[in-house]
């Protein structure tokens, strides 16, 4: 054996011994690719007498000096027929393997270990700098890839006789280009316990969209929950979360099972949210629907839970029904409210929306909810029962005999719903009058609507009504564009109580088109107050279109009064609050409001 054997047996840390290779262009700075060192392996040739190349290592100079010399490391072996540039060592340390001259694998890790083959770590403060692998694939060079092209595959392989074979993979493939992007799908491989080839089974498109492959065998997605969560949980805008596609006549697409020795039923539990937070009402919480394919999938009816209220700790929901009718226009059909309320909407076609299909024979109903026996008094339908009495419930009657009214035998229709706060409809043609009461009769003083024939007027004395009037000085108000909220301190009339006569807010009881109209006697105005304003604010805003701008100066004497006036139709919410709001501009605050009848704010429900 011969060696060479480089020594140094100085005690100190940094004596170490040492092979140096030293470089300069004729004792000018090296440059870019000049060569720094070369590191020689040679074999002995017989044949030729020769000794030729086997491996080197080549230190390559990257860059003009600085600091230190740029520099690389490049790896070269030897084969058959030439050398090959194996790896490269950069100069900020980054290791580079070459494309192998033949048809081998890149890189070979054999660990016989417990511990994992390649470990990748990243010790860095900075939340996403993880540690990554990057498959990065391009055509002829640095060529733009094509749709279709895979770009990236992890292959999972088992030894038998002799041969690494695929058992699995899962491949990236290039979906879409467009010369400056690429989109890409994951596909999931396997081979079958028949050992026929690998197929794909699982594909996760670009767009998310996620395709199950039939099965070989067995169910193509099992989902097992723990106890009190979801087998799985979809999240997501678009309907139809998952997909189940049956094309070979089965009895069912999606089939529940539940498995159990009490009375447990099979759950299908949907939970809704925001983007983690609360929803709000008309928030559609599920929503199933029937497709039929034509031209392509068309829907033919659908079912859906919407939300009508959210609470602190409670949601409230309601049902709908639509369908596609024959002439192929979908609509809302029916409605179950949240408290309960049945709503039937008019059919698409000629027809009548409700049929009750009951039994022949005197005395026999269509439909009786509540099982009781109707009496011979009534016909149609009638719920629960037909008693008088406080605290039964409600009917439909049509009868020609009298019962709360004094009919003289002539028919007469009455939705009646009986008890204490007891509330009637009712058409009764011996006095050709419809009036809703409540009291048991169609007519009297506590009617919330009537109308009569003889004279064909409407009366609507429970109406949402107000009119208050400034029974108290306000002085000092406005002037200087202070904008104030006038105080109409006593009402001569609240029919829904809906004004607040200590803060000057009207509240609006129920849905619908509101009128309010307001006049402002002004006193106190200076010759610099050169224009104002009355407006109605809607939820502390200012109502578009329901401001009237003025000119008192011009439009009155200096120090006397002056009247403005504001009229507007609106529509408002259940709890919308309405309330008028003065300012004048150009000078001090010493304009008053004084006790005026004149000055007053009304309102009225129009429809």
């Amino acid at each position: 054996m011969s060696y060479n054997s480089f020594r140094n047996d100085n005690n100190g840390a940094g004596e170490f011994a040492l092979i140096q290779f030293r470089k300069s262009n004729n004792f000018a700075s090296v440059a870019a690719l000049d060569l720094l060192g070369q590191v020689l392996w040679s074999g002995y040739d017989a044949g030729t007498s020769t000794y030729k190349s086997a491996s080197y290592i080549y230190c390559q100079a990257v860059g003009a000096p600085a600091a230190n010399v740029p520099s690389e490391l490049q790896f070269n072996t030897s084969f058959g027929t030439g050398t090959q540039l194996a790896m490269t060592i950069g100069q900020n340390g980054q290791v580079s393997i070459s494309d192998p001259a033949a048809n081998e694998t890149t890189l070979v890790v054999v660990n016989n270990q417990t511990s994992p083959n390649i470990n990748l770590r990243t010790a860095n403060a900075t939340a996403t700098n993880s540690p990554h692998v990057h498959f990065t694939r391009s055509r002829a060079g640095t060529a733009d890839v094509q749709a279709s092209d895979d770009i990236g595959r992890l292959e999972f392989r088992g030894f038998q006789g002799g041969t690494a074979i695929e058992a699995a993979d899962i491949r990236a493939q290039a979906q879409t280009v467009n010369g400056a992007s690429v989109s890409g799908s994951l596909q999931f491989r396997t081979r079958p316990t028949t050992f026929a080839a690998i197929a794909t089974r699982m594909t996760v498109s670009a767009d998310g969209n996620v395709t199950i492959s039939a099965p070989v065998s067995g169910d193509a997605l099992t989902a097992t929950a723990v106890a009190g969560s979801l087998a799985a949980s979809f999240a997501g805008s678009n309907a139809g979360g998952v997909s189940v596609t049956q094309a070979n006549g089965g009895a069912s697409s999606y089939q529940a099972v539940q498995s159990s020795v009490d009375v447990q039923p099979v759950y299908f539990n949907v939970f809704k949210n925001r983007a983690g937070g609360v929803i709000v009402a008309n928030d559609v919480i599920y929503q199933l629907t029937g497709f039929g394919f034509a031209d392509v999938n068309r829907t033919a009816a659908l079912h859906r839970i919407f939300s009508t209220n959210v609470g602190a700790n409670y949601v409230s929901a309601a049902h709908d029904w639509w369908t596609t009718s024959t002439a192929g226009a979908t609509n809302q059909r029916m409605i179950l409210g949240a408290d309960g309320l049945v709503t039937i909407n008019a059919p698409a076609a000629a027809g009548t929306a409700l049929y009750v299909n009951g039994f022949a024979g005197t005395g026999n109903y269509a439909a009786d909810f509540g099982g009781n026996v109707p009496g011979a008094l009534f016909d149609g339908i009638r719920a629960i029962n037909n008693t008088t009495t406080a605290g039964s419930s409600s009917q439909i009657e049509c009868s020609v005999s009298s019962q709360a009214l004094t009919t003289g035998g002539d028919p007469y229709l009455r939705f009646v719903n009986y008890g204490v706060n007891a509330v009637s409809i009712g058409l009764d043609t011996s006095t050709q009058q419809l009036a809703m009461t409540s009291g048991s009769g169609v007519g009297g003083a506590n009617n919330f609507f009537t109308w009569t024939a003889s004279n064909n007027q409407i009366n609507l004395p429970l109406q949402c009504s107000f009119h208050a009037w400034i029974s108290s000085a306000q002085t000092d108000v406005t002037g200087d564009s202070t904008s104030y909220n006038v105080i109409f301190q006593t009402e001569r009339h609240d029919v829904s109580s809906s004004y607040d006569a200590t803060t000057g807010i009207f509240t609006a009881p129920v849905i619908g088109k509101y009128m309010f109209t307001s006049q402002i006697i002004y006193e106190g105005l200076t010759a610099g107050m050169t224009w104002g304003a009355l407006g109605f604010w809607v939820n502390g805003a200012a109502y578009v279109g329901g401001v009237s701008y003025v000119n008192p100066v011009a439009a009155a004497a200096l120090g006397s009064f002056y009247s403005n006036q504001g009229t507007v139709i609106m529509s408002l919410s259940a709890g919308d609050t309405v309330q008028v709001r003065i300012f004048v501009t150009g000078g001090a605050k010493v304009v008053d409001l004084t006790l005026q009848t004149a000055s007053f704010f009304a309102g009225q429900l129009l429809s």
